[in-house]
């Protein structure tokens, strides 16, 4: 965008607070640097200064008086246009408020941010030259002892490159080519990619659709069959000196690939997740920008990072529910927003799962991906079998937890040294802890969830805001001693099969058995070298273990989610069973709910196409997603009546005006670190119909807020899982 050089300009700066909208100031008319969009600005706000990216540049007059910026740190974009894209399509798409877009985006340099306010001229490049000048004396022995051995090979590998003419001071070019040369031949040696035959044809054909720019989507194959092709596919890009961004959803994960990775490419390869500290994170930017670094592993905040040279985006383990943020906001799902990420910066995006979702099949179908599948041959055959409960003389819910034909299968299993695997989703040891005397149940006092019970430590424990409490000695609405645990978790599944069979070497892995993501490396270790008789695990962790050999997998409580109100708990169910089936196990299902037989028998089947084609025919019946979009509405008010009389108001709102389908309201789980009485309401919008649902709510909130005795908060999630 051009302007006259007497037009007054404006810029729409976004500073990362909790602000909705953009803050408009005028660029001095003095300024002789070149505002570019993306860059940072130093601005007047509230009384101090304050850091912000620049949204856009314009010359509409604002209505108001606006002040001026006072220095612009950058002479390039912090971040790139792309980025600016991509920030803007959060804020809109997820309805969160802009300035949190940019905070959680600033993330991987958050002290390089506000670093540089007392450096307004940035060192000009004479000023470089001279500082240059002083090594020209430098040796590469004396280099390695500055930056380690590795980074020296990949800077003087980079002068290589570049043709530089620093590299006469350094050394002769051909001793850096035999260095070059040597420390290559090392990697080499330690091969961390396998590729079996029709894993080198799916490699080819998404290597052929990435030349072409085209999205695809690897299906089918166990977890390590789709990693081994994702390693690939990288090493081809990093080869012709690409960069590449390998999303991972769980940090355990993450740890191992790169692991691999450095095996031939040493510092080059870097992880981003939670456990690295800022101060590292700001030094993968700085590698990512200048070309050092050649891939990044990491969770989805990558995106935002500098990158000079991204060719392909990767996003493993597609369907996880780790990718979707909970929390605060902006509550954006990391698989959809690397996709636009990749469309709005014309970059291939490869993504995949042993079992896509609804909405991936459903895009599958729409051509916004092209499927490539690893063939069913190259998996060990597997088989499902349903085992019922038995009488109510057999078996009685309320005592029992496995049925007596079940416990005859698992001693033949043991009898013929089969590994075990037990398959349980709830955590502690009960569900519940209350009273049997008035049904009375202890619940979290900041956010009026159930506590779970642990018997390990033993606490109440909240699952949502991790807050502990001690074991109550009395009812605290009776006060009768009669209190009881309520629910099967699964450290009660641990106690019953360790008192059944107390010389079997059995493991339990989950988040609460796991001090640290080495103990994690240290089970998946010993279980493939077969030093584990039975681990006891969940349904998302063993959906990506690969079995040993003749494995058995035992699925426990599976009924229970079919009594939730989700509408994709079927699509859940089926999912998990397809995706532990792919990794090789043989199935037995403990169910006495028709609902899930139907839908095991499916899984069994593999029939993919069938089960979604029948789900996706009910939805757009009633008019669920991927036909509508399904949001949460959640306000907040210090007294719940108010919060009742509100919600109703805008459910009759939004029905008589919009005619959007509303469920609800009912009380919600509460926000961490947000006070007063949430109640949520779920409203199913047109795919297009956002925006004015948004800007409808906001003018009927205002009119509540305007009144002294009423404060509302609205927090909004977009596709909540």
């Amino acid at each position: 965008m051009s302007y006259s050089h007497n037009q007054k300009k404006f810029v729409e700066i976004v500073v990362p607070l909790a602000i909705e909208n953009t803050l408009t100031y005028a660029i001095p008319t003095d300024c002789n640097k070149k505002i570019r969009v993306g860059s940072r600005a130093v601005v007047p706000f509230r009384r101090r200064l304050a850091v912000g990216i620049i949204e856009s540049i314009h010359t509409e007059i604002p209505s108001y008086p606006v002040q001026e910026i006072l220095a612009i740190p950058d002479d390039t974009w912090f971040f790139t246009g792309p980025q600016v894209n991509l920030i803007q399509w959060i804020h809109k798409y997820y309805l969160a408020p802009i300035g949190n877009v940019v905070r959680m985006a600033i993330e991987s340099r958050k002290s390089y941010f506000k670093t540089q306010l007392r450096e307004i001229n940035p060192i000009t490049w004479e000023a470089f030259d001279a500082q240059l000048a002083t090594f020209t004396e430098i040796t590469f022995d004396d280099l390695c002892k500055h930056v380690g051995y590795e980074e020296a090979i990949i800077i003087l590998t980079q002068l290589v490159k570049s043709n530089s003419l620093l590299l006469t001071p350094l050394l002769t070019r051909s001793y850096l080519l035999e260095q070059v040369k040597q420390e290559q031949g090392k990697r080499e040696q330690t091969s961390y990619i396998h590729l079996s035959s029709e894993m080198k044809v799916a490699v080819n054909l998404i290597s052929t659709l990435v030349k072409r720019k085209k999205n695809s989507y690897l299906n089918r194959g166990t977890q390590e069959e789709q990693s081994q092709v994702y390693k690939a596919l990288a090493a081809q890009v990093m080869e012709q000196g690409g960069q590449v961004l390998y999303l991972s959803p769980r940090k355990e994960m993450i740890q191992e690939i790169v692991k691999d990775l450095k095996k031939k490419w040493g510092e080059r390869v870097k992880g981003y997740h939670s456990g690295v500290t800022s101060s590292k994170k700001q030094k993968i930017a700085e590698g990512v920008a200048d070309h050092t670094i050649h891939c990044v592993v990491g969770r989805p905040g990558a995106l935002f990072l500098p990158f000079a040279g991204l060719k392909l985006i990767i996003i493993s383990e597609a369907e996880d529910v780790a990718y979707k943020q909970i929390g605060k906001a902006p509550r954006y799902h990391g698989r959809d927003t690397a996709l636009m990420f990749g469309n709005y910066a014309s970059i291939p995006v490869v993504l995949g799962d042993t079992t896509p979702s609804l909405e991936s099949y459903s895009n599958i179908q729409k051509s916004k991906y092209q499927e490539v599948t690893l063939p069913q041959h190259s998996q060990r055959s597997s088989h499902l079998r349903l085992v019922g409960l038995g009488s109510r003389q057999e078996f009685h819910p309320k005592r029992d937890m496995i049925a007596p034909a079940m416990w005859k299968l698992i001693d033949d299993a043991r009898a013929n040294c089969r590994p075990i695997v037990i398959i349980h989703s709830r955590r502690g040891y009960a569900n519940y802890y209350g009273c049997g005397s008035c049904g009375w149940i202890a619940r979290c006092p900041e956010c009026e969830v159930s506590f779970t019970y642990h018997q390990a430590t033993p606490t109440l424990l909240c699952h949502y805001c991790k807050k502990k409490q001690n074991l109550l000695p009395t009812c605290l609405s009776c006060k009768s001693e009669s209190l009881k645990q309520y629910g099967m978790g699964i450290e009660q599944v641990e106690e019953l099969f360790r008192f059944h069979y107390p010389e079997t070497s059995l493991v339990r892995l989950d988040i609460d058995s796991l001090s640290s993501p080495t103990q994690y490396q240290k089970v998946i270790k010993q279980w493939h070298q077969n030093q584990i008789a039975m681990l006891l695990s969940t349904p998302r962790i063993i959906r990506y273990l690969p079995a040993t050999d003749n494995s058995l997998a035992i699925l426990l409580g599976m009924d229970e989610p079919l009594k939730s109100s989700n509408f994709r708990v079927h699509e859940q169910l089926f999912c998990d069973l397809v995706s532990i089936q792919a990794q090789g196990y043989d199935l037995l299902l403990q169910t006495a709910s028709q609902g899930l037989r139907r839908i095991a028998y499916q899984a069994n089947e593999k029939d993919l196409t069938s089960f979604y084609e029948d789900v996706l025919a009910d939805r757009k019946m009633v008019g669920y997603p991927p036909f509508r979009r399904l949001v949460s509405i959640m306000l907040i008010q210090k007294e719940k009546p108010v919060s009742d009389i509100i919600a109703q108001e805008l459910i009759h709102l939004l029905k008589r005006y919009f005619n959007y389908p509303c469920l609800g309201p009912h009380q919600s789980t509460p926000v961490v670190g947000q006070k007063g009485i949430p109640i949520s309401i779920w409203v199913l919008l047109p795919l297009e119909g956002l925006a004015a649902a948004k800007k409808r709510v906001h003018r009927f909130i205002a009119q509540w807020n305007n009144k002294p005795t009423t404060k509302v908060k609205v927090i909004w999630d977009v596709d909540p899982l």
